[in-house]
């Protein structure tokens, strides 16, 4: 019998070239969400769903969009025949795939940021307080760490890795309500979020010097 008409390698080979299409296929959505992010640009506007096509629409679909018709426009064959011809609920388009993604590249980036402070022989903690639309406060934590490349070149490189409701995060922490009792953001309180971040992200907190 030949082995190359086994029904078991018949199906592994027709999933290979599907995880490979699959790929393929989500390589200009990627690059296109990294884009955004990378260029600080709000990726959905007023209707963001439905299939993707080359022809403008009557009202603003946001920057994501807009920027793979663009690129489906500038011959993107891979990207137009995706959008054409894949299945309602296989487009990768949707805001919950976005988010997806978005949320898996942070990830990535900071295992990256955080591999990179664990080689180095020290470094700072940089926190700061912010809030958002919803008058949540929100905390930043920036790890300060020296980057030697392969020509032993030092430079100092300030990356922020989190950013959390620290309230939230504050009672959940403490395994407090805050309907309770009052929960504070006091120096104590931050002290915690911050160790627990060291913890959570993997770092040695007897190399942090500042």
């Amino acid at each position: 019998m030949d082995c190359a008409l086994d029904v078991r390698n018949l199906q592994d080979e027709a999933r290979r070239s599907a995880v490979l299409r699959n790929r393929k296929n989500l390589e200009p959505i990627v690059d296109t969400i990294l884009f955004c992010g990378r260029q600080n640009l709000a990726l959905r506007g007023h209707r963001d769903w439905g299939r993707i096509s080359p022809q403008e629409p009557l009202e603003n679909d946001g920057n994501f969009r807009a920027l793979l018709r663009l690129r489906i426009r500038a011959g993107d064959d891979v990207l137009q025949d995706h959008c054409a011809s894949s299945a309602e609920n296989a487009q990768y388009t949707s805001p919950t795939i976005q988010n997806e993604l978005l949320e898996t590249a942070v990830h990535l980036i900071r295992k990256d940021i955080v591999s990179q402070v664990c080689k180095a022989p020290c470094f700072s903690i940089i926190c700061d307080e912010t809030m958002d639309r919803g008058k949540r406060e929100l905390m930043v934590i920036t790890l300060r760490h020296v980057v030697v490349d392969c020509q032993g070149k030092a430079a100092i490189h300030e990356d922020p890795v989190c950013i959390f409701d620290a309230l939230k995060a504050l009672c959940s922490e403490t395994g407090t309500q805050a309907a309770e009792q009052e929960v504070k953001l006091n120096g104590q309180n931050i002290a915690v979020l911050l160790k627990a971040k060291c913890r959570d992200l993997g770092l040695d907190v007897s190399k942090c010097v500042g």
